[in-house]
């Protein structure tokens, strides 16, 4: 089970397969082996100055794996205060009606977390990867969702850019089997200009005629709007590349 990374942290991003935080507020988790990867993470998701606890059961909902259904993953919110919890947690699937999707069993929904204040509203937001969902009929393609803090339970919503698939929205690239888009997650203030960024790690993305290579998708925060596709980035081979669309190679 990973634990939870807190304060400034140091690492490489390296073709996606290992992301780690450079960003106090936000922290993120690495990459586990199956879709019931469990993560927290602390950000201040509500404004009222004090941290919350987000963390994940990205497979089944109760601790008897046995015999509990795999609801495909989900997140529990918890607000920080004098007396923890400070007020009630919210849990958060892909059924509970904010988000899209449906949750399958082995969506590992919550595999992955990151906070950071992508919109400037003092309101951590949460990035959720869930690297095991499939796109249309392809399997273990990856999805990263984005849900901006509130302060009204349950404390997050979505808005502007929530649903980040490769080859909609802007997104570079296309769905491929077992790309597990969203492996990683790592936020920062990465261009400097007071707003944190997104970065989405895809350990297993073709590059060319090359399997497995892996790819870092870098989006950025600003304004009202959030993490936007502009001037998004794409990292492979350690060379980073602005806005650069590639097809995804037949296999």
């Amino acid at each position: 089970m990973a634990g939870i990374r807190a304060g400034f942290l140091v690492g490489t991003l390296i073709a996606g397969l290992a992301l780690v935080t450079v960003h106090e507020p936000a922290q993120a988790m690495t990459a586990g082996a199956t879709s019931h990867q469990v993560a927290a993470v602390r950000g201040d998701v509500t404004g009222d100055g004090i941290p919350d606890l987000i963390s994940s059961s990205a497979g089944r909902l109760l601790a008897d794996w046995g015999k509990a259904p795999d609801i495909g993953g989900g997140i529990h919110v918890t607000p920080g205060g004098a007396s923890f919890p400070a007020l009630r947690t919210a849990f958060i699937t892909q059924d509970t009606g904010i988000i899209s999707g449906v949750g399958e069993a082995g969506d590992g929904f919550g595999f992955a977390l990151a906070t950071g204040d992508f919109d400037g509203d003092g309101h951590a937001d949460v990035a959720i990867g869930s690297p095991f969902e499939e796109a249309g009929n392809v399997k273990d393609a990856g999805r990263v969702t984005v849900l901006y803090g509130t302060s009204t339970y349950p404390y997050l919503e979505p808005r502007g850019l929530s649903d980040i698939v490769q080859g909609l929205h802007g997104i570079p690239g296309g769905p491929e089997t077992d790309d597990r888009f969203g492996s990683t997650l790592a936020t920062g203030d990465f261009n400097a200009d007071g707003y944190a960024d997104l970065a989405i790690g895809a350990p297993y993305e073709d590059i060319g005629t090359v399997d497995n290579t892996g790819a870092i998708q870098v989006l950025y925060g600003k304004a009202t709007d959030g993490l936007t596709v502009s001037g998004l980035q794409v990292i492979e081979n350690g060379i980073a590349r602005t806005s650069r669309h590639h097809a995804p190679r037949e296999r």
